[in-house]
């Protein structure tokens, strides 16, 4: 290129340059090319793109360069702004991260918290920092977007609350054993179902205990209690749990009084030849909505003032400290219900204050929780296997006669998730 041509291109990129600083208040510069333009009174950048044509501003690729972090534009939000140590800290070179075990390679603590980049670029869809100590970090501007902090606090499907005359309408349909066993489609559909309603059903599964645990292990390892690994039971009583007797049992979670309470809760009526049973579900996140809507004040307090559960029986003492209500750290929205009355310990340390408050929220909570228009009541039969997430939805069932066998097993919440991740393609915390 001769001297005529420099100077028309540098000119150009000159107006560009000043077109772009009238139009949005700033001055960008570039590093991206055998000559650079800077504006060492302003620190910030808009980087121009090299092409086979030449240098041209995409303004999808507008980023602005401040003292402690790189600004980046997000269509109809809010621009993202990335602290640089950030920047660093998740770098994904072959130096810093094991694309084969994903994991780190390094502490962060080597890193300097104050560190600004001495070069940002970029070109295509990518950004290129250059640090002190001569390091490269080369990020794709799409997975900042996705990834940085404050890009990504939801998740990608939206749960649906119900009652029952909504859920009635909008029933998930059984899943055939045989697809659900040899398709990752079919698996989804479950996967999905448990994750916007809160359950799902796989139906003409073999009648046998057995059967059930390897149909349950298609969505992840079986979690073992002092249960057992699975159970194949009736009215028998031997175990101290009203589950063990022929009783009507009211809504609830179980494993309360464990640290983390399984995931998903698996039933399937293995033989029943006498009346009653009816299984009963009921969705405590629209419970706690409602609550929400109505008592905000008992909200807060079931999120906050924390409850003691327990198990004490064939010489065990089970006890955890768990909150009625628990919201995600990252999203601000309901994550579990730990709701049973059944294995409530003592309230022995709360407030004076505290104590009449909670016992307010929990009798407006159960309120909703037992009214009738909640409720959804069906007969599993042999075949039928419910999936429950544990987590959300609690369930119950109606006093029954006869002879009534009754097969499950727990599966934990992380297993949950991971397969959602990995079958259904979610983004969720």
């Amino acid at each position: 290129m001769n001297n005529i041509c420099r100077t028309r291109v540098l000119s150009a990129l000159i107006s560009t340059l000043q077109t772009t600083k009238n139009k949005l208040g700033k001055v960008y510069f570039s590093s991206r090319s055998t000559f650079k333009l800077t504006n060492t009174n302003l620190n910030q950048i808009h980087v121009l793109r090299q092409s086979s044509t030449g240098f041209s501003a995409v303004k999808d690729q507008l980023c602005a360069q401040h003292e402690d972090y790189l600004e980046l534009p997000v269509e109809s939000a809010v621009p993202l702004k990335i602290p640089y140590v950030w920047l660093r800290d998740h770098c994904r070179c072959s130096e810093c991260y094991n694309q084969k075990t994903n994991q780190r390679l390094f502490d962060s603590f080597v890193i300097d918290v104050d560190e600004a980049p001495v070069s940002v670029e970029s070109y295509d869809d990518k950004i290129k920092l250059t640090w002190k100590d001569t390091h490269v970090t080369t990020y794709n501007l799409s997975w900042l977007k996705q990834n940085s902090p404050g890009s990504n606090l939801q998740d990608s499907v939206k749960k649906v609350l119900w009652n029952g005359e909504k859920i009635q309408k909008e029933m998930p349909d059984d899943v055939p054993y045989k697809d659900f066993m040899n398709n990752d489609e079919s698996l989804k559909e479950v996967l999905m179902n448990i994750h916007k309603y809160g359950f799902g059903i796989v139906g003409e599964c073999p009648p046998t205990e057995e059967k059930t645990v390897e149909l349950s292990e298609r969505i992840g390892h079986v979690r073992p209690t002092f249960f057992g690994k699975s159970w194949g039971f009736t009215d028998n009583e031997v175990f101290d749990d009203t589950a063990y007797t022929s009783d009507a049992i009211g809504p609830h979670n179980d494993n309360t009084y464990l640290l983390e309470a399984s995931g998903i809760q698996v039933f399937h009526i293995l033989h029943h030849d006498g009346e009653g049973g009816e299984n009963l579900l009921v969705d405590g996140f629209n419970a706690a909505s409602i609550l929400k809507l109505k008592h905000p004040d008992y909200y807060e307090a079931l999120a906050r003032i924390p409850i003691r559960a327990e198990y004490i029986g064939d010489g065990h003492e089970v006890i955890s400290i768990i909150n009625l209500i628990q919201e995600n750290k990252i999203t601000k929205e309901i994550d579990a219900f730990r709701y049973n009355p059944f294995d409530r310990a003592l309230l022995s340390h709360t407030s004076f204050e505290d104590t009449k408050l909670f016992y307010k929220a929990l009798k407006a909570l159960s309120a909703e929780i037992n009214s009738p228009l909640n409720e959804l009541r069906m007969k599993l039969t042999p075949g039928r296997v419910l999936f429950v997430d544990n987590w959300r939805v609690l369930h119950g069932r109606n006093s029954f006669n006869g002879s009534r066998v009754l097969a499950g097993c727990y599966l934990p919440k992380d297993q949950l998730n991971s397969r959602l991740r990995t079958i259904a393609g979610l983004n969720i915390y």
